[in-house]
């Protein structure tokens, strides 16, 4: 059960590999054309077999392509078989699902349902074709036509120009003008045709804004989306609620992503005999930094006319309520008063209340509870003060109110809203069973370190258990195995061989076997693949493991100086310099394997001789 745990929080945070069948549309007219793509999530699609597609027309395909994204430190990847099709007739389709195998596992994906209409659409328009913009409109003009060469560098091509044409970011704002404090949403996306490998390096700081992330979607997902005619598949780099902190023209910078795009380079028409389009020699690939264009912001300044001096800088909605736990109390005895504020806005200038306590009242500062949600647009959820107090004079108490301005900017108007009278009386008993939280000699909150201490202790317990228990198994593991082998060498010592020799000379040429006892073998000494597991500091596996130590220093300095690449993220900055998936999964595998060895107690005994080939082959790689 142990075991069990601790390869779950293993498995937590390990990407999840998936194989799935997507298509452009749900629904078509008959003259349309469809793109089925069949993609791996995290994973190498290393062999697919293609369904039949009955019911279809294929029009362009298999076209490979793949793609990685880096995103807050948090890296996908994406590798797709697509296919262009055309239906034969109308009805319910199906687009079959494919066969994979995906890093040495075979999955299957699933079919999908396609309703084809009976009728044309208009100007043969559809989801993947014949699109166009007002601005492509012209007289008697032709359709738009999708030719899906994103990914292709034919020549006399310029690749710059065709990645600009194919690959740009685009940002999106709820408004353009607003009330200093008023939200507004920014979304940040990226559009693709091309097979690229990706990174965000450089963020929008929102400089004149407070700002609150929206849900951070996958880097996995795209929507598919038609522009000019052409589907390009959409990424939502950053989503971001935005609230102004001051008046003005402010500016939402650009971001930045540093990307490297993959084509297929196809020759010439005078060369095509001589090409070869599974050859690796013709792929290339191509840096280049894809940026969005900074977006202004006019942000109105709050109206000075009828501003209540009490305004602190809140805008949205809000209401407010407070009770009290009790309707009465002895001297010394707590007391708790809670206020409560709900509502949408501007979260962040909304000021924890300051209140003014009768005379011989002690107070102290206030437990706040705060749930807000940050997906709703404006930003809405409530906020709860409790004030813990206690009375030392008898007596009715009549509580502070606390009162909250804002500025509305829907109504264009300022609002106070004020908490309701609050009383109760103070007995002459005296109260010793409680003492106020935060007076002299009361037990202090926790601290940081107590809580750190509180998190850690159980999980240093559960490791120390987790490691007594595998050292234990693997030293039973290791003593049946001497005592299985010990015990065979006894045999062979106490019991006698029996061999046979061959008498030729026997009649019919038949050969007459005469058994011949035979004398005991000598003692064999335990095999050093049983030694080893148990060698001291000095054996030859100690030495294994310094010279794998030694080649794993050699390999991290060789591809630091030449490739300047760290042990962190080693697949995706591989592929980044222009190694092919291939090579990068080689050298990445060769870094786990020797950690493997090195780090933990239950791998599986290797020989030196088994690393040697792929050290040289790796070496040989990033020279």
């Amino acid at each position: 059960m142990l075991i069990w745990c601790v390869c779950a929080l293993l498995q937590h945070g390990i990407a999840q590999i998936s194989f799935t069948t997507k298509a452009s549309a749900s629904k078509i007219a008959k003259n349309e054309l469809l793109e089925v793509s069949y993609e791996a999530q995290n994973g190498n699609i290393e062999n697919i077999t293609p369904p039949t597609f009955t019911g279809w027309q294929l029009v362009s395909g298999p076209n490979m392509s793949s793609s990685s994204m880096t995103v807050n430190g948090q890296t996908t990847s994406r590798m797709a078989y697509q296919y262009v099709l055309k239906p034969n007739t109308a009805g319910k389709l199906t687009l079959p699902g494919a066969t994979a195998t995906i890093n040495g596992t075979q999955r299957v994906s699933s079919a999908l349902m396609v309703t084809v209409d009976a009728t044309d659409a208009p100007n043969g328009g559809g989801s993947l074709a014949n699109q166009y913009s007002k601005a492509d409109a012209l007289p008697n003009a032709p359709p738009v036509q999708d030719d899906y060469d994103g990914y292709l560098l034919r020549s006399g091509e310029n690749a710059q120009r065709k990645i600009a044409a194919n690959l740009f970011l685009q940002v999106n704002v709820s408004k353009q003008q607003c009330f200093e404090g008023e939200p507004l949403v920014a979304e940040y996306k990226l559009y693709s045709r091309v097979s690229l490998n990706a990174s965000v390096t450089k963020r929008p700081s929102f400089n004149g804004f407070s700002s609150v992330d929206m849900r951070q979607v996958s880097n996995n997902e795209y929507d598919l989306v038609r522009l000019n005619g052409k589907m390009f598949k959409v990424y939502t780099v950053r989503r971001v609620q935005l609230f102004p902190l001051q008046s003005g023209q402010l500016t939402l910078e650009p971001v930045e992503i540093d990307a490297t795009v993959q084509f297929r380079v196809i020759p010439s028409y005078q060369n095509m005999q001589q090409y070869d389009p599974y050859s690796p020699d013709n792929y290339v690939n191509v840096p280049y930094l894809v940026k969005s264009n900074p977006i202004s912001i006019n942000v109105v300044p709050l109206p000075t006319a009828d501003k209540p001096a009490s305004f602190d800088g809140a805008v949205g909605r809000f209401t407010i309520a407070a009770k009290l736990d009790k309707s009465e109390l002895a001297l010394q005895q707590v007391g708790s008063y809670e206020v409560e504020l709900q509502g949408i806005g501007n979260w962040a200038m909304v000021q924890a209340p300051k209140l003014s306590w009768p005379p011989g009242v002690e107070a102290f500062e206030p437990k706040i509870i705060e749930n807000l949600d940050s997906q709703a647009i404006p930003l809405k959820g409530k906020r709860v003060y409790i004030f813990r107090f206690s009375s030392k004079v008898p007596g009715k108490l009549v509580l502070p109110t606390f009162s909250l301005t804002f500025f509305d900017p829907w109504l264009k108007r300022y609002d106070t809203i004020v908490t309701g009278p609050a009383s109760l009386v103070v007995t002459n008993e005296t109260s010793v069973t409680e003492t106020p939280v935060g007076a002299a000699g009361s037990s202090r909150e926790p601290s940081l370190l107590a809580d750190v201490v509180t998190i850690a202790t159980p999980l240093l317990l559960l490791g120390t258990l987790t490691f007594v228990v595998l050292r234990k198994r693997r030293a039973r593991k290791l003593a049946h195995y001497r005592r299985k082998w010990r015990q065979s060498l006894d045999e062979v010592v106490h019991e006698p061989q029996t061999r046979y020799s061959t008498d030729a000379s026997s009649s019919k040429g038949s050969s007459k076997r005469t058994a011949i006892q035979a004398r005991p073998e000598p003692y064999t000494a335990v095999p050093a693949a049983v030694e080893t597991a148990l060698a001291p500091t000095g054996s030859p596996q100690s030495d294994f493991k310094k010279y794998l130590t030694d080649t794993k220093k050699q390999l991290l300095n060789q591809l630091k100086q030449k490739w300047s690449i760290g042990p962190s993220n080693l697949q995706t900055e591989l592929i980044k310099r222009g190694f092919s998936a291939n090579d990068a999964d080689l050298v990445a595998a060769l870094v786990a394997d020797i950690d493997n060895q090195l780090y933990n107690p239950l791998a599986e005994a290797v020989s030196q001789e088994s690393f040697e080939t792929r050290i040289n082959q790796v070496l040989k790689l990033i020279d």
